[in-house]
């Protein structure tokens, strides 16, 4: 399963090299192989069928593991987010 920069939203605003491998979270229903990257936690994977919560768990991993580049990309897409009035809407209820 893509993770951090090749996933969305990440993936939209970032190309890397088709020659390198993206990271991916290691899943038996995963189609897309890779260089494994470590979940935040055990049960990321799962969680991630969520749209919201997959793209938040990119943009973190992007924060985690990425490059000076992809990090940047990473902080003002978080950035973004937080300030969507959607995340105000959710964290009203």
């Amino acid at each position: 399963m893509p993770a951090a920069w090749a996933a969305e939203p990440i993936s939209q605003l970032i190309r890397k090299a088709p020659s390198e491998p993206p990271p991916v979270w290691s899943s038996a229903l995963g189609a897309v192989r890779g260089q494994a990257l470590e979940p935040l936690h055990p049960a990321a994977v799962q969680a991630s069928h969520d749209a919201p919560l997959a793209g938040l768990l990119a943009i973190i991993d992007s924060l985690r593991v990425g490059d000076v580049r992809v990090r940047k990309i990473a902080a003002a897409a978080l950035i973004d987010m937080l300030r969507s009035p959607q995340a105000s809407d959710r964290s009203a209820a």
